[in-house]
């Protein structure tokens, strides 16, 4: 009996095989778990944005206002100021023109838009005069669901909603996180 013409393979060592099976399990946890989440739902229960973060973006025709509105690229603030204007509504646009001078570099980026139901106010006309960013523009019926303050995209879609009475610091936040990740507008 020849035993050194046939060698026997050594068994491989269980323990490099473990530690090799362990590594490759600490490396797809994370993605399994994340996985799991994304398909079983989860949303987080509380998010960056102090608005209502509108999904999918909402493509609001501005060709349907009248004086038809250009946004020229910028964001637009959007003021649903209602009937003719009054001094609740200058109040809100005077605090708008705060939030978009605040932001210092970037507020040639930002317009503001007053949607009115009728014909504005004198003093939201010469308010317009005095500020050539303020835009005025009459309401469509099709715009029905606009109230409040609004974020609009370079693109004319609606991004934010917000109550009336929101903080303008929460307004100004909001913007400063869209135009930094948004530099197309």
């Amino acid at each position: 009996m020849n035993t050194a013409a046939h060698p026997v393979p050594p068994a491989p060592p269980t323990g490099q095989l473990r530690l090799l099976v362990l590594v490759v399990a600490l490396f797809a946890l994370p993605f399994s778990v994340a996985g799991g989440l994304f398909y079983g739902g989860w949303q987080p229960e509380r998010t960056a944005n102090r608005g209502f973060l509108v999904v999918p973006p909402v493509a609001l025709p501005l060709a349907e206002l009248q004086p038809v509105v250009d946004p020229q690229g910028r964001w637009l603030l959007v003021l649903a100021g209602g009937r003719d204007c009054a001094a609740d509504c200058l109040r809100h646009v005077d605090e708008l023109r705060r939030v978009q001078v605040s932001l210092y570099k970037e507020m040639n980026r930002v317009r503001r838009l007053v949607l009115v139901d009728n014909e504005p106010s004198a003093e939201l006309t010469a308010l317009a005069r005095q500020q050539l960013d303020l835009l005025i523009a009459r309401k469509p019926a099709s715009w029905a669901r606009i109230d409040a303050i609004h974020v609009l995209d370079p693109q004319g879609r609606l991004v934010l909603d917000y109550t009336v009475e929101a903080p303008p610091r929460d307004i100004r936040s909001d913007l400063e996180r869209l135009l930094k990740a948004g530099r197309n507008g």
